[in-house]
C-alpha cells in the first residue's frame, strides 16, 4: 500500500523511525491426504484416478516413486504425471472390505487448499471373485490435514527484520538386521504367498502392517507386505505376468532385533500358496527360506540430513615401526640391527645362536660357519 502525503520535517522523521507495516505471509505447506472407500464392499481390485489442479498442489515424489502408502495390504501401484493425475490400482489376494481407508498420501499444498479441489474417478473395481461391482463403489477424499508456515515480517522505517525459526531433531540409531527371503527351488512361479512366523525371536520387522520396511527382488512383478506385530507373522505374496524362476531371491526385509541377533533356523515360513504361468497350483509347494541375515550397529555408519563423504585410513603394522605386532617377536624400530648383540634383527626376529652375531651369553657365533664337528 502506498500513502501519499504532505508533511512538515518532524512528521516525517517520526513517520520514518515508527512501525509501518506487520505482514505474516503464509506459504505453501505440508500435507497428508487420506484415501476412504465409502460403500459396504468387497474388493478384489480396484483403480481411481485422482485430478489435482498441479499449480498449487504437488504431491511428493513423481511416478511410481509418488510418497503414498496402502493400508489395506494389498499389491498396489501408485503413479503420479505431477501434471495434475495421480493413478492408483490394487489388487487384493485376501480381499477388503469398506468402508476403510485406501491410500495415505504425502503432499504440498498452497494455503487455502480443500478437499473440493481434488476429484476422483473409480475406473475399476471387482470383488474377490474378479466380477465387476456395478455401480462403482465411491472413493473420496476423506481429510486433508496441512501445516501452513507464516513468515512474520516487520518493515521499520525502510529497514526489514526477518525471524527465521528452525526445528533441528536428531534420531537416535539402533542395531538392524537385513532379512533377505529366497524361493530355494528350481520351479517356474507366477504367483506366491507366503507366511514367516517369527515369533522365535525377540524383535521384530522394521514398521507395522502394510507399511513393514520391505520389498520385492523379483524385476517386474508386483509385492505385498503385511506385517502383524502383534501375532508375530509376516505375510507377503509376489505376482508376476509371464513368470520367474528359482532358486532366486525374492523379498529383503528390514529387521529390528531385540538382545540377541536372529538366526535364520528363527524363522519359520509356510507357502499358502504358489502357481505356474498357466495359473496351476504347484504341487508340492516350492521352498522358500531364509538367504541370509546381516546385521549392523545404524551408529557406526556415517548418517546425514545432506551428503557425507566418510573416508577411512588403515595403517598396515610394518616391521621397524617401533610396534611390537602379531608374528613379530620385537620391534626397536631404529634400533634394529642383523650386526649388533642382543639387537631384535631387522625382520624383527629375536637374536639366535647361528646369526653371526655373537649375543650375551653366547663364547662365539660363526653363523654357517658354526660346527659341532
Amino acid at each position: 500500500m502506498f500513502r501519499h502525503c504532505l508533511c512538515s520535517l518532524l512528521i516525517c522523521v517520526a513517520f520514518l523511525t515508527a512501525p509501518l507495516l506487520s505482514a505474516s505471509e503464509a506459504a505453501a505447506g505440508n500435507c497428508t491426504a487420506v484415501f476412504h472407500l465409502d460403500d459396504a464392499v468387497t474388493i478384489g481390485a480396484l483403480q481411481y484416478d485422482v485430478t489435482y489442479p498441479s499449480a498449487t498442489v504437488d504431491f511428493d515424489g513423481s511416478g511410481t516413486g509418488v510418497s503414498c502408502t496402502d493400508p489395506t495390504g494389498s499389491i498396489t501401484t501408485f503413479n503420479d504425471n505431477d501434471a495434475g493425475s495421480l493413478t492408483t490400482a490394487y489388487l487384493s489376494f485376501f480381499s477388503f472390505n469398506g468402508p476403510t481407508d485406501v491410500a495415505i498420501c504425502d503432499l504440498t499444498a498452497d494455503p487455502g487448499t480443500t478437499v473440493g479441489d481434488f476429484t476422483i474417478t473409480v475406473t475399476d473395481a471387482a470383488d474377490g471373485g474378479a466380477q465387476p461391482i456395478v455401480p462403482a463403489p465411491g472413493v473420496s477424499l476423506s481429510s486433508l490435514s496441512c501445516a501452513w508456515s507464516t513468515t512474520s515480517t516487520t518493515i521499520w522505517g525502510g529497514s526489514t527484520s526477518t525471524t527465521t525459526s528452525t526445528t533441528s531433531t536428531t534420531l537416535a540409531g539402533e542395531r538392524l538386521c537385513l532379512v533377505d527371503i529366497a524361493l530355494a527351488d528350481a520351479v517356474s512361479v507366477a504367483s506366491l504367498q507366503f507366511d514367516v512366523d517369527y515369533s522365535a525371536t525377540d524383535g521384530t520387522f522394521e514398521g507395522d502392517g502394510s507399511s513393514v520396511t520391505c520389498s520385492g527382488d523379483i524385476q517386474y512383478s508386483l509385492s505385498t507386505f503385511n506385517d502383524d506385530d502383534a501375532g508375530q507373522s509376516l505375510i507377503a505374496a509376489i505376482i508376476k505376468l509371464g513368470a520367474f524362476t528359482g532358486p532366486t531371491l525374492v523379498a529383503g526385509c528390514a529387521f529390528v532385533p531385540g538382545l540377541v541377533d536372529p538366526l535364520p533356523g528363527d524363522f519359520v515360513i509356510t507357502v499358502t500358496d504358489a502357481a505356474d504361468g498357466n495359473a496351476a497350483p504347484i504341487v508340492p509347494a516350492p521352498a522358500v527360506v531364509i538367504d541370509s541375515i546381516d546385521c549392523f550397529d545404524p551408529s557406526a555408519s556415517t548418517t546425514s540430513t545432506t551428503s557425507t563423504t566418510s573416508t577411512t585410513s588403515t595403517t598396515v603394522p610394518v616391521c621397524g615401526d617401533g610396534v611390537p605386532q602379531a608374528g613379530e617377536a620385537c620391534d626397536d624400530g631404529a634400533g634394529n640391527s642383523d650386526t649388533q648383540a642382543d639387537a631384535c634383527r631387522t625382520d624383527c626376529t629375536a637374536p639366535v645362536c647361528g646369526d653371526d652375531v655373537i649375543d650375551g651369553g653366547e663364547g662365539c657365533d660363526d653363523g654357517a660357519g658354526n660346527s659341532d664337528t
